[in-house]
């Protein structure tokens, strides 16, 4: 939820073309980090089971700074850069999680109630 409101954060932090330069590189470490960490992800979820998968990715915290102590437009990068991390490796295993608990009885109504929310198109094998 807080992810919406990051490029308004950034737009306050800083200042005329260092505000555009800051936003776009949010929206830049979104998307290539999303697509890069969700391998690793999938990998080790494939390997240990979503079970451990997800203890491993939840047990080790990342560092994301509080935004009260950081009045820095790069700070907040740094500690998006965590957070977007420890979602895409997080990604593959509760995607894996939520297809081997909904029956097959309902995983068309799983793959549209994600779909109108927004998610990837299959959960189920």
């Amino acid at each position: 939820m807080a992810e919406r409101f990051l490029p308004l954060y950034l737009q306050k932090l800083a200042a005329g073309t260092t505000a555009i330069f800051a936003i776009g590189l949010l929206a830049w470490l979104d998307d290539s980090l999303s697509a890069l960490y969700s391998f690793p992800g999938g990998y080790l979820t494939d390997h240990l089971g979503h079970k451990r998968a997800l203890l491993i990715f939840n047990a080790y915290p990342w560092p994301v700074p509080d935004r009260d102590f950081v009045r820095t437009w790069w700070a907040v990068l740094v500690g998006a850069a965590f957070f977007i991390s420890w979602s895409a490796l997080s990604l593959p295993a509760t995607m894996d999680l939520i297809a081997q608990v909904v029956s097959k009885t309902n995983e068309r109504w799983a793959c549209r109630c994600n779909h109108w929310c927004g998610g990837f198109e299959m959960l189920g094998r």
